[in-house]
């Protein structure tokens, strides 16, 4: 299974892409992008993106409840696990330990 039938059969309609290195693959195919560039070095400030990473997020899900974010980075270790822990202890006003708790209870 390629790529774009995982996106499509997760019904993916909106992707946070949180890389200097990777582009938008699929633009074309109607899928909103929003591509923060940034750079996976431990001095990066990746908070200076969570405005824009949250707006994008919420706007998203508020726009169509059917609607599916992917957040991805180019290893998936850090950027994009930071920007999903930052959305969900903003958006469930939750802290960080009960965010990481309920992530490590989900059923993969």
């Amino acid at each position: 299974m390629n790529e774009w039938n995982i996106i499509n059969s997760a019904r993916i309609s909106h992707i946070l892409n949180a890389t200097k290195e990777c582009y938008n693959l699929y633009e074309k195919e109607g899928i909103k992008y929003l591509k923060l560039d940034i750079a996976d070095e431990d001095s990066k400030r990746i908070s200076k993106y969570f405005k824009t990473a949250y707006e994008f997020i919420d706007n998203a899900l508020e726009e169509q409840p059917t609607n599916s974010v992917l957040v991805h980075c180019a290893q998936g270790k850090s950027r994009s696990a930071t920007i999903v822990i930052m959305f969900l202890m903003k958006k469930m006003c939750w802290p960080y330990e009960k965010v990481i708790d309920g992530l490590l209870k989900l059923t993969w």
